[in-house]
């Protein structure tokens, strides 16, 4: 099963005394895999923040793995 994925939040960010807004946002795409054992998970994702834009080649990955018993 594939799973998309957007996240979006508004900081307020104190940065030289001087109170900025910062928003920041992160997209993503994973999948899961069934297996005798449970369940494994694959997700990438590209964020961005402070008025920069998405950069794809900083991807972060994440492995996860959901133990049945």
């Amino acid at each position: 099963m594939s799973l998309p994925f957007i996240d979006f939040s508004v900081n307020r960010l104190l940065i030289d005394e001087k109170m900025v807004i910062d928003r920041a946002y992160g997209v993503g795409l994973g999948i899961n895999f069934n297996t005798r054992a449970g369940i494994f998970n694959v997700s990438f994702a590209a964020g961005s923040r402070l008025q920069s834009s998405l950069d794809f080649g900083n991807m972060k990955v994440h492995f996860g793995y959901v133990s049945l018993f």
